[in-house]
């Protein structure tokens, strides 16, 4: 009973420490609230779908993925510097909430954001 207590209280723990989010689109994920707390920035594209956000409260950092369509990355195009540029992906870098913020967009219309405190 002890190790099931145990084992209960360290997943409670690292989902405080660590939630996830799932949002079905970029107006529900703006509807959340999570953009303004800072998490997720608001020029990730206007078209993603498919967002899985999750975000560790103590290291200050975000994992993302979601889902674009292909062309709609003005917004993230304005806001960051393209670091690298291939056939199938544009990663971009830019800064958001006090944090270094990296933003891949592959051609297939899937996009992955990261982002870590600055250094």
């Amino acid at each position: 009973m002890l190790v099931g207590f145990l084992i209960g209280l360290s997943s409670f723990c690292h989902y405080y420490e660590s939630p996830t989010s799932y949002f079905s689109d970029y107006s529900e994920a703006k509807a959340s609230g999570i953009m303004k707390r800072g998490w997720v920035p608001t020029f990730i594209p206007n078209s993603s779908t498919e967002i899985k956000e999750t975000h560790n409260i103590d290291a200050r950092t975000v994992d993302m993925t979601f889902r674009y369509s292909s062309g709609d990355s003005k917004d993230v195009h304005s806001n960051c510097k393209i670091v690298k540029t291939t056939d199938f992906l544009t990663k971009y870098k830019c800064s958001y909430s006090g944090n270094d913020v990296f933003i891949e967009l592959y051609s297939d219309g899937s996009g992955k954001l990261e982002s870590y405190p600055k250094q």
